[in-house]
């Protein structure tokens, strides 16, 4: 039987979260793949649109609340539509006046982090935002679950996974609508031993991003535009992107992750 104090037994369940870990971004893999008419669906339309173009046809409206979101929307080759990047805003901008009211601490991360210094706003081929929290305000997010969804949207909270470390858990998603799934993620961030911030749960393409990381990176939190909307930014955002996605962080890929898992 492993003893609590053993590092011998910590190290090796260190490594069997780390394969766990794998094995979920292989699952993740496969449902991309099983997936594949999706990204075939959304290159016809683009090739669609483009014909159109050329031919001066031009569209109306766009994807809303009542609908299912683009199909672009779910491809990270292909640029977002205007329309989905209009609901993210719509989004963020109503979380960011909730979350202040409600005194949580709040900021923009991931992705959302990396548009803001290298586009002032959305990565123009991003499909959602992402936001952190400190633990301490969970429960202060969890009170405006009702009055997001008074608001339309369909918000959800997936409860905490302590013994699946690489599974959906701990987090709210905010998505346009329960049809519609444009949105935005909220990641809570739990403090530790030696002021360490850290997630309860993570998913398989954390693997290849910077996880855990100095609570005074965040605080005090700093502001900022993004597409138009006072935002939350840490307070060494720079260290955190670069930390999040390599010293590369200022070119932006099309992809969900880098190449080699982290450590």
């Amino acid at each position: 039987m492993e003893r609590e104090n053993d590092p011998g037994a910590k190290s090796r369940k260190e490594r069997l979260a780390v394969l766990r870990g794998q094995e979920a971004h292989q699952r993740e893999l496969q449902e991309i793949a099983d997936n594949s008419r999706a990204e075939t669906l959304a290159k016809r339309i683009q090739q669609r649109r483009r014909n159109e173009e050329a031919s001066g046809i031009k569209r109306q409206g766009g994807c809303n609340a009542q609908t299912m979101r683009c199909p672009e929307a779910r491809v990270m080759k292909l640029d977002t539509p205007e329309c989905c990047k209009g609901h993210i805003r719509t989004i963020m901008a109503d979380l960011a006046k909730l979350m202040d009211k409600a005194g949580i601490r709040w900021w923009a991360d991931y992705g959302t982090l990396l548009g803001y210094y290298n586009f002032g706003g959305l990565i123009p081929w991003d499909k959602d935002g992402d936001l952190g929290i400190l633990g301490e305000d969970r429960e202060k997010l969890l009170e405006l679950q009702p009055t997001l969804l008074g608001m339309g949207y369909h918000a959800t909270y997936a409860p905490p996974r302590p013994t699946q470390r690489f599974r959906t858990g701990d987090r709210m998603k905010v998505k346009l609508s329960s049809r519609n799934h444009t949105n935005v993620d909220i990641f809570i961030w739990h403090e530790r031993p030696g002021g360490i911030l850290d997630r309860i749960n993570y998913i398989g393409a954390d693997l290849y991003k910077g996880r855990e990381f100095p609570k005074e990176w965040v605080l005090p939190l700093e502001r900022g535009q993004w597409e138009g909307i006072d935002i939350s930014i840490p307070r060494e955002g720079k260290k955190l992107a670069e930390w999040r996605y390599g010293e590369r962080w200022q070119e932006p890929l099309r992809v969900k992750h880098p190449s080699e898992a982290r450590e």
